[in-house]
């Protein structure tokens, strides 16, 4: 009886969070709001990895010889020859920037977004395919939404050129699918709960059982991402130490990171809490990106969508202000295009048309604009004050929170003149039409919301179970173990996903787990001078070569852990070669050969670096006639 009643609480309480989003903001204010989010997140965070993926293209992929690719997912079923193919991945990188942008003016918006998915599908997993998993895969999930809902609906070159057609049609207040966008955007909130959801069950349950919370380990943590920063980043500097809190911080700390992982999903579908929750995440990754350097660049965008910014922007540009009242000229298509677009980019419904030649109330309150004036004018009505023609444009920019900085140019008296002069010359040129235009009601148009939905199930849902998977594949021996004969069918279907290791574009997001070692092992590779000196291989090689140091480290880590002994010895030829190619003219100039090393470090800052040598073996020697063969030459 209890649960049934707690289910039924939960259940009532999930529709009143529905609810109240619908209540609170219409279909038209949800369709800004994800006009918003389709112009913040593509702008910052799709078309720099659209750029970086085209520069990619040409200073990394050719370096990548054939050993240094550990195909994944839907790769392995495409020949290697074809994914290093330079000329190949560079075509479809150029086309994709252009798709992103097209996407982001909002020209062809859905389409061109669509086809920008499939090929970010492909070109942003290509960098997966060097032994790490980046997870960036929010990228192609919310790009799909966005070609799946009405993102261009709203503040698009679509929108515009929608407006003017309808405007010709006489429609000139638009309407909107109900429940489309905010539905678009639902899932894309449960989506981002999703991306953390994994990672916050993995520290919980490695929290119980081996103590991932505690200070010690937390400390480990911020030792090992310094350590390795200092080995692969250039300029690297330490931050606050926030290792020197006290013990009972830090893990208070930690706590409070797997609450917020796993709280995440929970509450951000609740309007009143989903503010709360988008500040918290951002004060975990400005807290990453400080202390750890990690600041998932491609994630922090996305958190434009957690507000409600048409609500917000009403009660600030609105507040103390009715509306602007906007008296046009119905029977002048130049008029109904006009107000029509001014309605597509009017974000915060800071703007009321009211048709000239109508028996609208607010028409019959202003008797005096008779219909000869708004023949020649277009007229709008500010509380008390009236203003026409050019001043009129002056004011619905004003109160047109785009259009505010085009407002301050209009009012400066040179390019008032000229407005004015133009205007006139447009006003006085205006001819009656031949018959009235009748103002007609767009009918409400559904298939984004089929579409939103389609497309948010599918991505929810896969997600959810690969990652789910992939935290049960980790943690198969302990709780799927061959002795429980009832779990067999699970551990079955867990281990026929897991040890595919599908990882792209669905992934359990990088969970921090289990414990961090005290000590750790990394292939590290040495310069030999003539000299007999030997030298680290530069920061700013590394960085050139993966761009991404936990990318570096994974990719070392693996290498140096190889237990076939020619493999080993291949893949470290291929890193050397590949690292030559990076490595600064003077440094190669003096060097005579390439030691790669075994090395062993204790994770713990001193006043020599972040990490202390304690045992060292060598493990092959390379001369420098064969670390510097032509990059064509494969072995």
């Amino acid at each position: 009886m209890k649960i049934k009643k707690t289910i039924t609480t939960i259940h009532d309480a999930v529709r009143r969070a529905f609810g109240s989003d619908e209540i609170q903001n219409g279909a038209r204010g949800w369709t800004v709001n994800l006009a918003i989010f389709r112009i913040i997140f593509l702008s910052f965070a799709v078309l720099p990895s659209a750029l970086w993926m085209f520069d990619w293209t040409e200073r990394i992929l050719p370096g990548l010889r054939s050993g240094l690719w550990v195909p994944i997912s839907f790769y392995r079923l495409l020949p290697l020859g074809l994914l290093s193919n330079v000329a190949f991945a560079r075509a479809l990188a150029l086309t994709n920037v252009l798709l992103v942008v097209l996407g982001l003016i909002g020209f062809c918006t859905r389409t061109a977004i669509g086809l920008a998915t499939l090929l970010s599908l492909y070109l942003f997993g290509l960098t997966e395919n060097q032994g790490m998993v980046t997870h960036y895969h929010h990228l192609v999930w919310f790009m799909a939404l966005l070609a799946a809902g009405p993102s261009g609906q709203f503040l698009s070159v679509d929108a515009v050129r929608q407006s003017t057609r309808d405007a010709d049609r006489g429609i000139v207040e638009r309407s909107f699918p109900p429940l489309a966008a905010l539905w678009t955007l639902r899932y894309v909130w449960v989506l981002m709960g999703l991306l953390y959801l994994g990672p916050g069950l993995a520290k919980a349950e490695n929290a119980v059982t081996a103590g991932w919370a505690n200070a010690a380990n937390l400390q480990n943590i911020l030792w090992r991402k310094w350590f390795e920063l200092s080995l692969y980043e250039p300029k690297f500097v330490m931050p606050i130490r926030v290792d020197q809190l006290p013990t009972s911080l830090l893990s208070l700390a930690g706590i409070g990171v797997i609450v917020f992982e796993i709280g995440f999903v929970l509450v951000v579908l609740f309007r009143r809490l989903r503010p709360v929750v988008a500040l918290c995440g951002l004060a975990f990754h400005v807290g990453n990106g400080l202390f750890l350097s990690i600041y998932f660049a491609t994630l922090l965008p996305a958190y434009v969508c957690l507000f409600d910014w048409t609500a917000i922007g009403r009660r600030l540009w609105r507040r103390n202000r009715g509306p602007l009242l906007v008296l046009y000229d119905t029977s002048s298509r130049l008029c109904r295009r006009t107000v029509s677009i001014l309605r597509s980019i009017d974000m915060f419904d800071t703007l009321e048309l009211v048709p000239g030649l109508s028996d609208d109330p607010r028409r019959q309150d202003y008797p005096e604009i008779d219909g000869a004036m708004l023949a020649h004018d277009l007229y709008v009505v500010d509380g008390e004050r009236t203003a026409a023609g050019y001043d009129a444009y002056v004011r619905i920019a004003n109160r047109t929170g785009i259009l505010w900085p085009v407002a301050i140019l209009m009012w400066f008296p040179p390019v008032a003149a000229l407005g004015r002069r133009i205007y006139q010359h447009t006003a006085d040129s205006r001819h009656p039409p031949l018959e009235a235009v009748i103002l007609r009601q767009e009918p409400t148009r559904t298939p984004a919301l089929a579409s939103a939905h389609w497309t948010g199930r599918i991505l929810v849902t896969c997600q959810l179970v690969i990652s789910l998977t992939m935290f049960l594949y980790s943690l198969r021996e302990v709780y799927l173990p061959p002795t429980a004969r009832f779990l067999a069918p699970v551990r079955w279907l867990v281990n026929g996903i897991g040890w595919r290791a599908p990882t792209w574009p669905f992934d359990l997001y990088p969970t921090f787990t289990p414990v961090t070692p005290p000590e750790v092992d990394i292939w590290e590779a040495r310069w030999v001078t003539a000299d007999k000196h030997e030298l680290r291989v530069s920061p700013q090689a590394y960085s050139d070569l993966y761009e991404n140091s936990n990318l570096t480290w994974n990719v070392l880590t693996n290498a140096g852990h190889d237990p076939n002994p020619e493999r080993h010895q291949k893949r470290s030829l291929d890193l050397v070669r590949a690292l030559w190619r990076t490595e600064s003219q003077d440094v190669r100039e003096s060097v005579v050969a390439v030691k790669i090393y075994r090395a062993r470090y204790r994770l713990e800052p001193s006043e020599h670096g972040p990490g202390t040598l304690l045992r060292e073996s060598l493990i092959q020697t390379f001369p420098v006639e064969v670390v510097s063969e032509s990059d064509g030459n494969e072995d």
